[in-house]
């Protein structure tokens, strides 16, 4: 069985309770039929429960709502990025990857697990070496090679 929250009385207790709750679970208690998920309200209900609270309060609200608005918006940055560097690396695995198939005459899929552990630059790099290999055996060996290097810098 969960505890329930209580509500603090003083403007201090409650700004604190407020941070530490967090915004989802504010509107949760104090709006209980406004959905949030998307941050769209009506009008109407929505401003008759807020002009029930404190005035002091309405400032508050505001700076927590901004500061999750921009916080919301550095995870955003922070995973389209990542969602960058996950894609070019997938792209140049494939890449490299078909080009040693069929330069060597193996299987697409013998070479893909081969190069999961190596970095985006490692494959590019794998990539300008491949020109002067003759054998897919240098190829698994340079990449050999580097997977021993990429451990010894961790």
């Amino acid at each position: 069985m969960s505890k329930k929250k209580t509500n603090p009385k003083s403007h201090d207790s409650l700004f604190k309770w407020l941070i530490s709750a967090y915004l989802l679970d504010f509107f949760e208690h104090y709006f209980p039929d406004i959905t949030i998920g998307e941050f769209t309200f009506i009008d109407k209900e929505f401003i008759s429960k807020y002009k029930a609270l404190k005035e002091s309060l309405k400032g508050d609200l505001f700076v927590a709502t901004t500061i999750t608005e921009h916080y919301i918006n550095i995870g955003e940055e922070r995973g389209e990025k990542r969602g960058e560097k996950r894609g070019e690396k997938k792209a140049a695995k494939r890449l490299i990857a078909k080009q040693m198939a069929k330069k060597f005459n193996i299987q697409f899929m013998r070479v893909i697990p081969r190069l999961e552990p190596l970095r985006t630059d490692d494959i590019m790099e794998l990539g300008e070496d491949l020109l002067a290999m003759n054998t897919y055996e240098d190829a698994f060996q340079w990449i050999d090679n580097r997977k021993r290097l990429i451990k010894v810098r961790r």
